[in-house]
């Protein structure tokens, strides 16, 4: 239960930062290293569920 808890409030918390930064750079032009940066966190989150459903899997 705990690692599952841990993978989906991790993967929540880097989905979320990726959609903040894809909605800031509609209002302002942030450098291209943000692109990279939003990338990088939308593949940490969707990595993170994926681990949220193996531990889910794995505990029943």
């Amino acid at each position: 239960m705990q690692k599952s808890k841990i993978a989906i409030n991790t993967a929540f918390i880097f989905i979320l930062l990726e959609l903040v930064i894809g909605i800031l750079q509609k209002f302002i032009t942030l450098p291209d290293l943000f692109e990279t940066v939003k990338s990088t966190f939308l593949g940490i989150g969707v990595i993170a569920l994926i681990f949220y459903f193996i531990f889910r899997i794995k505990e029943k």
